[in-house]
């Protein structure tokens, strides 16, 4: 997908690309520029738990530049005791140089039609900080308030942030305690 943007007081546009692509086709480059940003993004709370490999990533580049990330991984977990097919959504960045240009919401747009037309999945769910709850409600995310839990090396452990889902079908979200039955993303 290619998209024109107009900076922010500037009358030229500028092209941006979004492509979703498996972890597997990432080149050591890319790899090693989403880790940086990830500890520079994320800094020590990134290094608070294990998280899972994502299966796919959401790349979006102006030009020669990586702008925007974000991360899908596929998985069945259970919601109230229901199975819920889930497009976990993780690792979503912009550097601070390109924030304000609507970068990260054409990802998530597109993540979610990914999810939806392609993965076939009932729900995208994210887990977040409270500041960033806002800026999903934008994006059709609703808050899930339920208790989390996820495994770690040391068995489950309980999520005490946010999460939210974004339906991807006509399913009605599962009432109750949500276990993403295995890593984090």
């Amino acid at each position: 997908m290619v998209w024109r943007m107009r900076h922010r007081g500037k009358s030229e546009p500028s092209a941006f690309t979004i492509a979703i692509r498996r972890t597997a086709e990432l080149d050591d480059r890319e790899v090693a520029t989403f880790a940086q940003w990830t500890r520079d993004i994320f800094g020590a709370e990134e290094d608070k738990y294990e998280w899972a490999e994502p299966d796919w990533h959401v790349v979006v580049r102006s030009e020669d530049r990586y702008v925007c990330h974000g991360a899908i991984t596929e998985r069945v977990a259970t919601a109230g005791g229901a199975s819920v097919k889930l497009g976990g959504i993780g690792n979503v960045m912009t550097p601070p140089t390109w924030r304000g240009r609507g970068l990260g919401a054409a990802a998530m747009r597109e993540a979610a039609a990914f999810m939806r037309d392609t993965l076939r999945v009932e729900f995208g769910l994210l887990l977040c900080s409270a500041g960033l709850v806002p800026w999903y409600c934008t994006l059709d995310w609703r808050r899930v308030k339920a208790p989390l839990s996820f495994w770690q090396a040391g068995g489950k452990v309980r999520w005490d942030e946010e999460a939210m889902v974004l339906a991807c079908t006509e399913r009605v979200w599962p009432e109750g305690p949500i276990d993403l039955c295995g890593l984090p993303w």
